[in-house]
Formats: C-alpha cells, structure tokens, sequence
C-alpha cells in the first residue's frame, strides 16, 4: 500500500478500527447472500439481524445506509427478474 497516493487524506472507511472493518464487511457480505438468494417473505429475518448486528456495536447510521443500498438494488433485481418470467 501507497501512502503518496493518499495525500495525507484517510478515506473513512479506513479511519474505521480494523475490528469494525471486519464486522461491517462480514454483515455486508451476510446480506449480499441472502439478498441475492432469498425472497421478500424473508426481509423481516434480515433486517431483525442487520440490526442486531449493528445496534449493538452503535453503527446504526451505516446500518440505515447498507441496508437502504442493499434494498434498493435488490427491487431493482426484482423487477429485472418479474419483466424476464413474462418475456418467451
């Protein structure tokens, strides 16, 4: 890694304790899978785990920023995937 790149500039995620970083990318990663896999009937387990894992290390804020990504993204997949089972 470059120190000269970065111009004396962290980037936040690395201002981030690396016990943090790992715990963020792990529940990152959890929900990717199971958004990736599972069906809506199944959000509530989700989303009861995302924010277990997050309120109790107090990331709330980045909880509601994932978990806003991750949804969005998985409507859009949604959709792609209920336009496709109409298509011959």
């Amino acid at each position: 890694m470059s120190s000269a790149k970065s111009h004396g500039k962290e980037s936040a995620w690395n201002r981030f304790p690396s016990r943090m970083r790992q715990s963020l990318e792990k529940c990152y990663q959890w929900i990717k899978i199971r958004l990736m896999t599972y069906h809506m009937a199944t959000m509530g387990i989700l989303l009861e785990h995302i924010l277990n894992q997050f309120i109790k290390e107090r990331f709330l804020w980045l909880t509601a920023i994932w978990t806003y990504s991750c949804f969005k993204r998985y409507n859009q997949a949604s959709k792609s995937r209920e336009e496709n089972i109409g298509q011959p």
